[in-house]
């Protein structure tokens, strides 16, 4: 049964993937979402949003047939278009044919033989009647492990990129929202300059906020067009496909009770924890053959002894180490849905800061640094409010297909 073990070496792959994703907080790019009005664009329609605005073409674009996307198509594509998950199927094709082929054989050579009892059986006998069926049952069932193993692994791998493009236009949304404020303080400082009631230096200072506040607009643009082709890449589709997520990143309660029992119940169908069974399970098999065969004094059968000992120490460590996960994944969710909450929050006061700063401003009551401080404040949460919204999606999502990464998979 050595072959099995050979092709399941990618499995290791797939368990590692899953924690550099999970592991990894991911990026909100660079600010947060805002409400807009009606009448205008979406916000991944960043070749729109910035004609709305007069700003400067940025040079990432998608020249491709516009269509929306949701989470759920996105991630049935990514199945249907990674090698690694259509290479883990056909393995497990290939394998139950073996085992079809394997209790056939079984069946005509017991008939052969008039069905005689277990014990009077020959080692060869037992093998292809007893232990042969046994060690393919075991093969399929680790194959049907791995292949929904790497099915998590591209599913995770999907939701990440796509909530982060989804995070990237309300990005752009926030930064053409942070470009019009600092326009129209522009227009404010101009007015009160020609008035003799601005400083030349305030005046220069709103202009480099307004470039800076394009530049930035122009960065969340590129940044947008270059995650949407990434993920087009993931699911099979032609990099310059112009699409957008149907799926919305927004925040949506999820109830889970007992973390505890949550974590417990995930264990329960971790594909980790089932191959870590399978595999105590398969050398406990080999063992108990060895035995019936020779002798478990022999030298194979120390070894198949001491290689069931690892396993069964190994399976017990994995269900250890997914247990605790489990539970760091439902802890970091309900984390973020705090903090995702409290940047809400603040975002409203900080708001109120920033119209009260430009009513100041424009009865000399303050300065434009003054102005200038409340809206990087602004911005700063945004970054904040939407990297926690990313991240609660994020883990939500990973929670609700049953994903969780264990430290014993690196």
């Amino acid at each position: 049964m050595k072959i099995i073990w050979n092709k399941l070496g990618r499995t290791g792959i797939a368990a590692g993937l899953l924690v550099a994703l999970l592991v990894a907080p991911a990026q909100a790019g660079v600010v947060s979402e805002l409400d807009v009005p009606q009448d205008q664009v979406t916000a991944e329609d960043g070749a729109d949003v910035v004609e709305s605005s007069d700003v400067t073409n940025a040079q990432a674009t998608l020249t491709g047939e516009k269509r929306y996307i949701s989470l759920a198509e996105a991630m049935e594509l990514a199945l249907t278009n990674s090698s690694d998950v259509v290479a883990a199927q056909n393995d497990l094709a290939a394998a139950k044919v073996s085992l079809e082929q394997t209790k056939g054989q079984a069946k005509d050579y017991n008939k052969l033989l008039g069905k005689p009892s277990t014990g009077m059986l020959t080692p060869s006998q037992y093998q292809a009647i007893v232990y042969a069926p046994e060690a393919m049952t075991k093969a399929v069932e680790m194959y049907e492990a791995v292949a929904e193993l790497q099915e998590s692994a591209a599913r995770l791998q999907v939701i990440q990129q796509y909530y982060t493009v989804a995070c990237n236009g309300k990005s752009e949304m926030a930064s053409l929202y942070a470009y019009e404020k600092a326009q129209n303080q522009l227009k404010t400082v101009t007015s009160r300059y020609n008035q003799g009631m601005a400083t030349k230096l305030e005046l220069l200072s709103a202009e480099t906020q307004v470039n800076a506040a394009r530049t930035a607009l122009d960065a969340a643009r590129a940044t947008t067009v270059q995650n949407k082709r990434a993920l087009s890449v993931l699911i099979g589709l032609d990099p310059e496909t112009n699409w957008s997520p149907s799926t919305p990143l927004q925040y949506e309660a999820m109830a889970v009770g007992s973390i505890s029992e949550k974590a417990q119940e995930m264990v329960e169908e971790s594909p980790t924890v089932d191959i870590a069974r399978l595999q105590f399970e398969m050398a406990a098999l080999e063992y108990d053959y060895e035995s019936k065969r020779t002798h478990a004094s022999t030298y194979n059968g120390q070894i198949l002894q001491l290689n069931y000992k690892t396993t069964e120490v190994q399976y017990a460590n994995t269900q250890r180490n997914t247990l605790n996960s489990a539970k760091t994944m439902l802890e970091n969710m309900e984390l973020a849905r705090q903090q995702y909450q409290i940047y809400m929050s603040n975002q409203e006061i900080l708001e109120e800061v920033y119209r009260l700063a430009v009513l100041q401003y424009e009865n000399g009551l303050n300065t434009q640094n003054d102005i200038q401080s409340a809206a990087a404040d602004i911005v700063s949460n945004d970054a904040k409010r939407l990297q926690a919204l990313l991240n609660y999606n994020i883990a939500k999502t990973a929670v609700e297909q049953g994903i969780i990464s264990t430290g014993s998979e690196q």
